[in-house]
């Protein structure tokens, strides 16, 4: 990507003024259009990608993963959400609760072999939480995705009325 910077950001013009687009590897519920509908209200542009040296795990009583730094054999398959608004960003800042931890990740999008760096969201608490089983989405989330939407969807409008905050990508 000629002229991109290498922040997980890209810069484009909306009416005029620069503002600044970003990418996130989604790698749990995240990676499912009807919850990205209920939370951004939109399904932004998706590619398939790997990220090395993690391992998705399942949290104990809940449908979503963890993903955690491991060796470098290990690997995770996600999606990267491009071009997400400031406001985007603050909304799933928000929705990715304490227990995250958004850093700087590099993945390899299907079809290349160079690495793009982008944010993703990391546990960040306790591993007594995680279960040693790996998580699977046909097992663990796809059973609940329709309640889980209607939570999330629930959620947003709670944002949206004022009760979030947060940093941005």
């Amino acid at each position: 990507q000629h002229g991109a910077p290498r922040d997980g950001r890209s810069r484009i013009l909306i009416h005029g003024l620069e503002t600044h687009m970003a990418a996130v590897f989604a790698y749990g519920s995240l990676m499912y259009e009807p919850v990205l509908v209920a939370l951004l209200q939109r399904v932004p542009v998706v590619r398939p990608a790997l990220l090395s040296g993690y391992e998705r795990r399942v949290i104990s009583g809940r449908v979503y993963p963890a993903i955690l730094p491991t060796t470098a054999s290990s690997a995770v398959k996600g999606l990267v959400l491009e071009g997400l608004s400031e406001y985007e960003c603050m909304l799933l800042d928000d929705y990715e609760d304490e227990s995250y931890q958004k850093r700087a990740v590099r993945v390899v999008p299907d079809g290349t072999e160079q690495e793009e760096e982008c944010f993703c969201y990391v546990w960040n608490a306790s591993t007594t939480m995680l279960g040693s089983e790996l998580w699977d989405p046909e097992v663990h989330f796809l059973p609940h995705l329709e309640a889980y939407v209607e939570m999330s969807e629930g959620w947003r409008l709670d944002f949206e009325q004022g009760a979030g905050g947060g940093t941005r990508c």
